[in-house]
């Protein structure tokens, strides 16, 4: 891929670039990037832009995979992919199935207790009987496939990010209280015949210009800042609620916002 796409780019060809889960591991493909001057000078230039799959991209992932990325990071020096996540959740699971099976491990039940292992597995069947999960809800379909959701994310100055918009399946429809206002909405989407969830990606930050009058005793404080949104839909800021002020907070109009492309 690195190979087609370094003359693609050297050419002023803007082809949208789509890659597999290859594509998501940052760190090999961009070792490979890397080695050409264009790369060294201007990181990202010709990899910004590229679209990549995963089952998890951290950016966008709940507290329980931020955890568990800060601890493999204070064990091994840097920061885990969607494979580390991956085989940690099929880890937690065969625990699991030990502690629900009671397997003892001794060596004249290995065969048995494999079997009630086996036949644990297969009773995570559906959204409803799966195993929380850092990559999500952990299930197998009829043949025995791991039922996965994938996410899209691409590059953007070396730096692999969730794409603005991401589609997850809808497992079970029943779960949708009222489908039709969903579908209204825009939440749920139907693509070739399969319901899917649209969900916006909105990237959020503050920056902290002075933190003043610190109460430790009362636990409060004055601070301030900026508070800065990136997004590709329609966003209403006034809907922001700060649920820890004292007193009731809202945004009015930006100070200063910018369209690109």
């Amino acid at each position: 891929a690195v190979e087609i796409i370094v003359p693609m780019r050297r050419r002023g060809l803007d082809y949208t670039i789509i890659g597999g889960e290859t594509f998501s591991d940052a760190k090999n493909i961009l070792a490979l990037f890397n080695q050409y001057p264009e790369e060294k000078l201007t990181p990202g230039y010709f990899s910004d832009g590229i679209y990549g799959t995963a089952p998890l991209i951290y950016d966008i992932a709940d507290e329980e995979a931020q955890v568990f990325s800060q601890a493999f990071q204070e064990a091994y020096g840097e920061s885990p992919g969607w494979i580390a996540a991956s085989y940690y959740d099929a880890a937690n699971m065969l625990v699991q199935a030990l502690k629900e099976k009671n397997i003892s491990g001794e060596k004249n039940n290995r065969a048995i207790e494999r079997t009630l292992i086996r036949d644990y597995l297969s009773t995570q069947k559906d959204i409803n009987s799966s195993t929380k999960g850092i990559t999500g809800n952990l299930y197998f379909d009829r043949v025995g496939n791991a039922k996965t959701p994938i996410m899209v994310g691409l590059y953007d100055k070396q730096h692999f990010i969730s794409a603005l918009t991401q589609f997850q399946p809808v497992d079970d429809l029943k779960r949708i209280t009222n489908l039709d206002e969903a579908i209204k909405s825009g939440r749920v989407v139907i693509i070739n015949g399969q319901y899917m969830y649209k969900t916006e990606i909105i990237y959020t930050g503050i920056d902290f210009n002075e933190v003043t009058k610190l109460d430790v005793k009362e636990s409060v404080y004055t601070v301030d800042f900026y508070l800065w949104f990136r997004y590709d839909s329609q966003f209403d800021a006034s809907n922001i609620e700060f649920i820890n002020s004292t007193r009731a907070l809202s945004l009015g109009e930006p100070f200063s916002s910018y369209v690109k492309d």
